[in-house]
């Protein structure tokens, strides 16, 4: 299926949920090659989600991106963090998709190299995960598969379940606070904040990856 349509042919509630399992890369200045399974998202849902940064139509040059049609990257910083986003729907209608962690496919020496990790932590958080990915802001604006950013939808995994939360950090947004539009993995030793007792260190929470091992990791919790 074509990338645009992929990523505005539903809600984007929908898309974020569809979105888990499939695998997203990057290469940066230097030839490295990062990828890895998405396990945790949010769904943003423009001028009516008061979480959003389009909310009430809010529009400026710093979201721009949002309004932009689907497939546009949007990053923003955040207390020195990177977050990278992924805008769904059509053009002029600002809504998308936090990406809060990936499951590395590999864990690589640059990806050590740049978040000085090597176990779970290093891709489980949508600072951790750019950072580890050597994602920036010059990515801002531009497209998904035109980049140095790309998307797989057709070669990922499948979870087994998918859990649904309120979104990390919301607070003082009414309603908003409490919306469950955070998708995850159940059992992903990589999702931010799920505590190791709760994950499945053998299926990683995927249900047609049976090679597909926690990157080939034994570690000690």
């Amino acid at each position: 299926m074509d990338i645009i349509k992929y990523l505005s042919n539903d809600s984007t509630e929908r898309i974020a949920k569809k979105l888990l399992g499939n695998i997203i890369s990057f290469k940066d200045n230097y030839g490295n090659i990062f990828s890895g399974y998405i396990v945790e998202d949010e769904a943003y849902l423009g001028i009516n989600d008061r979480a959003c940064h389009s909310y009430n139509n809010y529009h400026s040059s710093k979201n721009n991106s949002m309004y932009l049609r689907a497939g546009t990257i949007y990053i923003y910083s955040m207390f020195g963090h990177n977050l990278l986003n992924i805008i769904t729907q059509s053009e002029g209608i600002p809504e998308g998709v936090l990406i809060r962690a990936v499951q590395p496919i590999k864990i690589t020496d640059a990806m050590i190299n740049n978040r000085n990790k090597n176990n779970y932590e290093i891709t489980n958080g949508p600072g951790k995960l750019t950072q580890a990915f050597n994602i920036n802001l010059n990515l801002n604006g531009k497209k998904l598969d035109e980049s140095q950013l790309s998307l797989d939808i057709t070669n990922g995994a499948i979870p087994e379940h998918i859990n649904l939360s309120s979104r990390i950090g919301i607070k003082n947004k009414g309603i908003w606070d409490s919306k469950k539009l955070r998708f995850y993995v159940s059992a992903n030793p990589y999702v931010s904040k799920i505590k190791m007792r709760n994950c499945n260190f053998k299926t990683c929470g995927w249900k047609n990856k049976e090679n597909l091992k926690c990157n080939g990791q034994n570690f000690q919790y």
